[in-house]
């Protein structure tokens, strides 16, 4: 008689299946440049869904941290990289790219803007 075992360690979630999906603007962090900012609620309907393709499409702009959603945004997300690069963004005057940060900490989507104080918005996963 044979009898096998097999132990596996628990996997870490795969970021990039954990990613897409339809999120929804919830909180922001505007810190006033004493370290004391903290995530406050939103009203806002600015949404972001994230395709298995690498690329986004979003109701708002991501070229700013605004929770207004008066403006169709699109761009490629990087989940090795943990990025997300809005299309063509007015930065310095001209059309230029940049990279935001972004994790998923407690099933919440965090993306952080290139800010001298922090700045952040917070999603929650809505498909």
């Amino acid at each position: 008689m044979v009898t096998l075992v097999s132990c596996s360690e628990d996997e870490e979630p795969n970021i990039s299946d954990e990613i897409v999906g339809k999120w929804q603007l919830i909180e922001q962090l505007l810190d006033p440049g004493d370290g004391s900012g903290v995530f406050k609620e939103v009203d806002s309907d600015k949404t972001i869904t994230f395709l298995s393709n690498g690329t986004y499409t979003s109701n708002g702009s991501f070229c700013f941290l605004d929770a207004q959603n008066e403006q169709e945004s699109s761009g490629s997300y990087d989940p090795d990289k943990m990025t997300i690069a809005p299309g063509n963004c007015p930065i310095d005057g001209g059309p230029s790219k940049y990279e935001i940060s972004y994790k998923i900490e407690e099933s919440h989507l965090i993306i952080s803007y290139p800010c001298i104080e922090p700045c952040a918005q917070k999603f929650k996963k809505i498909e």
